[in-house]
């Protein structure tokens, strides 16, 4: 019974198990069928997300066609402009090609410019030594290396002797060959450590490095004047020339470049007043000149606004009426500290350094309207004679000086008279022959000073618009002292009356020297003997008694 009963429960177990499995299922294939549905709603959604994202895309795709289109058009455009600057680049480049070569030939004119400029500056054009820039340059150089080392330098100044003649037979181009001839002659003669310097015309200076003593370079003068024996070829022809040298040394004689060039030009000039064709040692004496010249032109420049100069004036005389037939005005300084310094002293520092200009023109008009001054004080009108420079007669404005001279003063031309030296007359012929002529043709009295000292006197007195002769005072003092002399005066008066020219003597001051001109028919006479020099009143005194 229990057996059927529990068969029974156990199949009713069974039973409901089934049912409970079956709506288990059913659950299950509803939750599936559910899951379903929802993974169909999902994918409905993700598949309308979709067509939107495939919608978005396919705009994204058609923007980005657009603007890959408008990129292309773009690129089109790029790649022409890319193109363009290419060309251009290539036109850049070959401008920058022809702008290098062009500035590369630029940097080579500059350059050879600048060598060009380079060798004017500091080498002679001639003879292609080194000039005075260069030479002063480099002096200075081892001046400074000698001040530490306690080394010497030697200064020789050459000056040719008896150059013009010689220069007048060359000609231009043969004289610029002598020239060089001489130049390579002299570079030969001195160590290569040595330097040779041309200063222009016939003037060089060697500067001897390291001398052992002042003697030392003095033998080296003596070589080369030894050698200057020897004559120079220039186009087959032979030429014999001598040479002055004048040396200074470092540091006796100067030191800087300035003082031992100074010093040794003026050793030189004395070799030329000693005879020429030797050398001179620069001495204490000169370089005190130089110091006493130095201080004199430093005050020079002052001496005209400070009105320290002043006219003297020397009468000259007939020696048949023993009256004053005229004055010559002579230039004098009233230094203040030196004094009354004469024009001897003073004159050839105005001619260096260019003051002879003012000076002169200033001596022209004080001396014309001194004279106008006298004339309208009612005095006996006389001719007042002013030497002018060579300085003064090489300056082309000389003519329309005198005459704004003589306009600005009222005075006639006939009352003025020009002394110029027999030097000033063999410089230029032609030009002098010019400027005199003109000066006469302005009734303007000529007159050459120093007659007789150069020994081309006679060549040139026959072509020269003069019209008085000035005999010089050395011949005067040879009077009753050298029969040379007395002949020589007598000649000069002799000729100055076969031409018609006036004859003056200067510097008389005996009775002797006096009486022979009287004998000889002089005419006039100037000096001591009479009267010196005086200032303006004073001769303005002399004047009122003479007339």
């Amino acid at each position: 019974m229990n057996n059927k009963f529990g068969k029974k429960t156990e199949d009713h177990l069974n039973k409901n198990d089934k049912k409970s499995k079956k709506k288990e299922k059913k659950a299950n294939v509803k939750a599936e069928l559910a899951n379903a549905k929802q993974e169909i709603a999902d994918q409905k959604e993700e598949k309308s997300d979709m067509q939107a994202a495939l919608l978005k895309a396919d705009q994204e795709i058609a923007n980005q066609v657009g603007e890959k289109a408008d990129i292309q058009a773009e690129l089109v455009i790029v790649n022409k402009e890319v193109d363009n600057q290419k060309e251009e680049k290539a036109d850049v480049v070959a401008e920058l090609a022809i702008t290098i070569k062009e500035l590369a030939n630029q940097i080579t004119l500059r350059k050879e410019a600048l060598e060009k400029i380079e060798r004017i500056m500091h080498y002679d054009s001639l003879t292609s030594l080194p000039n005075r820039a260069m030479l002063e340059e480099k002096l200075q150089h081892e001046i400074n290396i000698a001040k530490d080392q306690d080394k010497r330098i030697g200064i020789l100044f050459l000056d040719l002797d008896g150059f013009k003649p010689v220069r007048n037979t060359l000609g231009q181009f043969q004289e610029g060959e002598f020239i060089k001839v001489v130049a390579t002659r002299l570079t030969n003669l001195v160590q290569e450590s040595d330097i040779v310097a041309r200063l222009g015309g016939d003037k060089f200076i060697i500067m001897v490095q390291n001398p052992e003593s002042s003697e030392y370079v003095r033998k080296v003068a003596n070589k080369i004047i030894s050698a200057f024996r020897q004559p120079f070829e220039v186009n087959q022809n032979e030429i014999y020339v001598t040479v002055s040298i004048g040396i200074s040394v470092f540091p006796t004689d100067g030191k800087t470049h300035e003082d031992l060039i100074k010093n040794a030009e003026l050793a030189m000039y004395k070799a030329k007043e000693k005879g020429k064709n030797q050398s001179v040692l620069c001495t204490t004496i000169m370089k005190d000149i130089i110091r006493e010249n130095m201080k004199l032109s430093n005050g020079l420049y002052k001496a005209l606004e400070r009105d320290e100069l002043e006219v003297y004036y020397q009468p000259q005389i007939s020696l048949d009426t023993k009256k004053i037939v005229g004055l010559e005005a002579l230039l004098r300084w009233n230094h203040p500290v030196l004094g009354m310094v004469p024009p001897g002293k003073f004159i050839f520092l105005a001619e260096q350094n260019g003051l002879i200009i003012p000076i002169g023109k200033w001596v022209l008009h004080t001396v014309c309207k001194q004279n106008k001054t006298w004339q309208e004080a009612g005095l006996k009108p006389i001719r007042i004679a002013v030497n002018l420079s060579i300085i003064q007669f090489q300056n082309l404005e000389i003519m329309n000086q005198i005459n704004e001279v003589l306009e600005s003063t009222k005075l006639l031309p006939k009352y003025l008279e020009l002394e110029i030296t027999e030097s000033i007359a063999m410089r230029d012929t032609v030009y002098i022959i010019d400027v005199l002529n003109t000066f006469q043709k302005l009734g303007i009295y000529i007159s050459i000073d120093d007659f007789g000292t150069e020994f081309s006197s006679l060549q040139y007195l026959k072509l020269l618009p003069i019209n008085r002769i000035k005999i010089p005072m050395p011949f005067i003092q040879g009077i009753n002292v050298d029969k040379r002399d007395e002949w020589i005066i007598e000649t000069i008066i002799v000729l100055a009356r076969k031409m018609g020219l006036a004859v003056i003597a200067e510097g008389v001051e005996t009775r002797q020297q006096d009486s022979f001109l009287k004998k000889r028919l002089c005419g006039e006479i100037q000096g001591y003997y009479y009267y010196k020099p005086m200032p303006a009143k004073d001769i303005e005194m002399l004047l009122q008694t003479n007339s």
